[in-house]
C-alpha cells in the first residue's frame, strides 16, 4: 500500500528518518490512548496465558485467535491508515504506514511471543502427559508381573 503526496498527514513520521528499532520507537508518544490500550490488550493476553496454562483447548482457540489477527494486520493497517475516526479517537499521530512498521512491532512482535509462551506451554503439558503415561505403563507393568509370580507359586 503506498500513499501519494496529497494523503500523507503533515504529521507522519518519514520512514527514511527511522533507520533502527530503537529510533522508531522513540519517535512514539506513548501517552495515546490507543498505544495504552495495545498495551493492555497484550499484558492481559500474557495474564489469561499464564492463568489457563492447564486448559489447553482454551489456549489453542487463544493461539487460533492471535494467529489470525496476525495474519490480518497488513488489512488492519491499510484500514486505520485511511480512516480519520479511528485516528482521532485513539492516536494524535498517524503512525500507520504503507511499511506496516508500527502495526508490526506494537502489536504483531507481542502477540507472537504470547503464541511463543502457548508453544512452550504444550511443550511442557505434553512432556508431563508423556510421562504420566509411561509412569502408568510401567506401574501397569509391575502389577502384571506381580499377578504372574503369584500365580506361578
Amino acid at each position: 500500500m503506498e500513499f501519494k503526496e496529497s494523503q500523507i498527514p503533515d504529521d507522519a513520521i518519514n520512514a527514511k528518518e527511522i533507520d533502527s528499532i530503537a529510533k522508531f520507537l522513540a519517535h512514539i508518544d506513548w501517552s495515546e490512548a490507543g498505544i495504552r490500550g495495545l498495551i493492555v490488550f497484550h499484558v492481559l493476553t500474557f495474564l489469561i496465558i499464564i492463568t489457563t496454562r492447564k486448559r489447553v483447548n482454551f489456549q489453542g482457540t487463544l493461539f487460533a485467535v492471535l494467529l489470525i489477527s496476525i495474519g490480518l494486520t497488513e488489512k488492519i493497517n491499510e484500514y486505520l491508515a485511511n480512516n480519520n475516526n479511528y485516528k482521532k479517537l485513539y492516536f494524535t499521530h498517524q503512525y500507520f504506514d504503507s511499511h506496516g512498521m508500527f502495526i508490526s512491532l506494537l502489536y504483531s512482535a507481542p502477540a507472537l511471543v504470547n503464541c511463543v509462551l502457548i508453544l512452550i506451554n504444550w511443550f511442557i503439558y505434553s512432556s508431563q502427559l508423556l510421562v504420566s503415561v509411561k509412569q502408568r505403563e510401567l506401574k501397569e507393568k509391575i502389577r502384571k508381573t506381580d499377578s504372574d509370580e503369584k500365580k506361578l507359586n
